[in-house]
Order: structure tokens, then C-alpha cells, then sequence
């Protein structure tokens, strides 16, 4: 029964996009961190295919009477989802900056735009996961009384 609160509806969905933000933000701050290391190729989470790759696992559950949202392993996609965990794959940024003489191509600036962007995302993510349990919760409180 509790399972089931928590497997359909917006939690599913929000919590994968809460994690990705959160693994997102720690691949652009690894980006920023480096910014000045020789060689280093900026990297980042396939975003596009991340918002396909939910969207495609809420029409499945749309399909189904149930209603769970289901992660499966994405065969070469970079999505996986083992035990419960949900992990993104980094890629070579698709907007990498110019290359400097050492080899990196990280532009700070633009970095720190998606890293602002980013903590946006999520902060929304989470407030909206927040309303999410906070109705819950009143909905327990007035059945309770």
C-alpha cells in the first residue's frame, strides 16, 4: 500500500529528475574545477535525451492501469537504474568551449550559467516534490480525523 503512494503519480517522475539535477550539478562543478587542468574536455549530462527518456517512461505508464513509472537500463542510452539507484552517464559536452593552448576546452562562463540554471531546475524540482508530500501528508491528517 505505501509502496504504491510512493510509485505513482509525480514522485517517480520527480525524484529521476531530482537526481539527475543533482548528478548534473556535480559533472558542470567537475567542469569548473578543472577549468584550468591540461587536456580536460568539459563534460555534461545528456539532457535532451534524458527529458525523451522521461517522457517515453510516462507514455508507458500512461498505458498501464497501475500507473508506476518504470526506469529500465537504456542499452547504450547512459540511463541505468539498478536496485533502486538512478545513474546518468557523462558525455563530452555537446557545447564545449574553444579550445585553449593546453588542450582544455571548459569555458567558465558558460559553466557557471548551466550551474545557475541547473540549481534552478532543481530547486523547482524539489519544491514541487515538497507540495507533493505536503498533500499527502494533509490527506493522512484529515483521514485521520
Amino acid at each position: 500500500m505505501i509502496n504504491s503512494i510512493f510509485s505513482k503519480g509525480n514522485i517517480p517522475l520527480l525524484e529521476k529528475a531530482i537526481s539527475f539535477s543533482y548528478q548534473r550539478h556535480n559533472v558542470i562543478a567537475n567542469n569548473i574545477a578543472n577549468a584550468t587542468t591540461p587536456g580536460f574536455k568539459a563534460l555534461d549530462l545528456p539532457e535532451k535525451e534524458f527529458m525523451e527518456y522521461l517522457e517515453k517512461a510516462l507514455q508507458e505508464s500512461s498505458k498501464r492501469d497501475v500507473g508506476y513509472l518504470e526506469f529500465e537500463s537504456a542499452s547504450g542510452g547512459g540511463f541505468t537504474s539498478n536496485s533502486g539507484e538512478f545513474k546518468v552517464d557523462p558525455v563530452l559536452s555537446p557545447e564545449p568551449g574553444v579550445m585553449s593552448h593546453n588542450g582544455n576546452n571548459v569555458d567558465v562562463d558558460r559553466e557557471n550559467a548551466k550551474l545557475a540554471k541547473n540549481a534552478l531546475y532543481y530547486s523547482v524540482l524539489v519544491q514541487l516534490l515538497r507540495n507533493n508530500f505536503d498533500s499527502l501528508k494533509s490527506a493522512i491528517a484529515e483521514k485521520a480525523t
